[in-house]
């Protein structure tokens, strides 16, 4: 079983458990290999149930707790306040909730995820940033439903981004570019390969939207590791040419012990 930890959310490990999974340590065989969580891309659903088991007790807790949503490339930001979660996934990029024993789960294979955790107010989110979401500034709506919803201080949140493309492969064409034009970005895009082409540092636009949004730089990591250089290790859709399994990252506040 093989997955990653952010250091700036690990130290509030009594609070909370997270984890950036990596392919491997699973059941599915092929291009799917290993630890995939999605049957979307031609995986069967037996696999996936079975990676989903696997992971989670792994951790020490039940498939059951995964809360799992329909990523549509979008803004929605889910508040999920119930005590488990829905029976069918819900059409949303982003969840917050104040519920424990619940993992919000975010599947990528290249997007960016963004793990998020107020520890004052026990409030936590996850989010899915694809190219469509950080145009929209999807984790910038995800601060401010925690701050709506939960009063929380953007001071006191916490933002892990975990394993994504990077502008190392992250080759976009004008269309993309137009969408994300900011000037406090800037810096996020270069000149690519080929001619009409640009670099795009997702990951690096996401974290100048949390800071902008109120969070301190300390507050803010991102992940080392690109997807599409490292397809032994993590899925990538753009290096493996659309067909290949989903990485799946995920948060949850725990059960207070009796």
């Amino acid at each position: 079983m093989g997955y990653f930890e952010s250091p700036l959310l690990a130290a509030y490990g009594r609070l909370l458990t997270h984890a950036f999974f990596t392919r491997h340590g699973g059941v599915s065989s092929g291009q799917y290999s290993s630890l995939n969580f999605s049957s979307k891309e031609g995986d069967t659903a037996e696999n996936v149930s079975r990676n989903l088991e696997i992971a989670a007790s792994s951790l020490g807790f039940s498939a059951a707790d995964f809360l799992l949503v329909r990523q549509v490339h979008g803004d929605g930001i889910l508040t999920w306040n119930g005590n488990r979660p829905p029976v069918e996934p819900l059409m949303y990029d982003g969840i917050v909730t104040s519920s424990t024993g619940i993992a919000l789960c975010i599947k990528t294979a290249d997007c960016v995820p963004v793990l998020l955790a107020d520890p004052v107010k026990k409030i936590i989110g996850a989010v899915h940033a694809g190219w469509r979401g950080t145009a929209a500034r999807i984790v910038q709506k995800a601060v401010l439903v925690m701050q709506r919803e939960y009063s929380c201080r953007p001071e006191n949140i916490l933002a892990s981004e975990g394993p994504a493309i990077g502008p190392c492969c992250y080759e976009v064409d004008e269309s993309v570019i137009r969408a994300m034009c900011d000037r406090s970005w800037a810096g996020f895009v270069h000149k690519g390969k080929r001619p009409d082409r640009w670099m795009l540092d997702l990951a690096g636009i996401n974290g100048v939207q949390l800071h902008e949004a109120g969070l301190p730089p300390g507050n803010i990591s991102i992940g080392p590791v690109c997807t599409s250089c490292r397809t032994d290790l993590l899925y990538s859709h753009r290096a493996e040419s659309g067909r290949t399994g989903r990485s799946m990252n995920f948060i949850m506040l725990k059960v207070p012990a009796p």
